[in-house]
Order: C-alpha cells, then structure tokens, then sequence
C-alpha cells in the first residue's frame, strides 16, 4: 500500500526497563522497534473504554470532532494517536515535533 494511502499503525507500548523480555520475544518474532518520542503539546482527549463497542464508537465520533478542533483553531497538528488502556482510550494530536511520531517505515517510502 502507498504510504499516502496508510492510514494507522499498531503496536505495543512498553517500557524499556521493565519489559525486556517481552521487547526481546517481539524482536525474535520480527516486530520492529520504535521509541516514540517524549510529550509535546498536543490536542487530547479521551472517550471510555467499557466494551468493544467502546472503540467502534469512539473511532465513529472522536477523530473527526478532533479534526474539526483543529481545522477550526487553524492548528497544525498530526498525526493523530490513539493509546488503549484497560479503561481509556486517549487520543493525542501532536502540535509540533510531528516527524518524530512518524515510523522509520513510513519515513523511507515517503522520501
């Protein structure tokens, strides 16, 4: 697929200290490793996390009224991020610093 046409990345989020031997097993099974970057200002919000339904429902409202946000602020903000808790899920809009959230993967192909 064309990196233009992409339209989401998935992954685990862990932490470098404590999750070794899972970073390990994920390298062993062909994962890639991405350290995303420190926080910046960003556009947040979150929507509950109940159900499976949760996430349906939340990708159906919360993307485009962050958009609007945006466009209606005259933000430069991107890409938009999505992380899932047991009870949350909290999207994120970087409003700078927007080439460190990119994967090296899109990175080349779009070069």
């Amino acid at each position: 697929t064309p990196v233009e046409q992409r339209r989401f990345i998935v992954g685990i989020i862990v932490d470098e200290t404590k999750d070794e031997t899972i970073i390990e097993r994920m390298k062993t099974d062909d994962y890639k490793i991405f350290k995303l970057p420190k926080s910046v200002q960003s556009v947040y919000t979150t929507f509950p996390f109940n159900s499976v339904f949760s996430v349906s429902i939340a990708n159906s409202r919360v993307p485009s009224r962050l958009a609007y946000f945006i466009e209606t602020n005259k933000l430069d903000a991107h890409p938009f991020i999505e992380i899932y808790e047991p009870t949350l899920i909290h999207y994120f809009v970087p409003l700078s610093n927007y080439e460190n959230y990119n994967v090296p993967e899109m990175i080349s192909e779009s070069s």
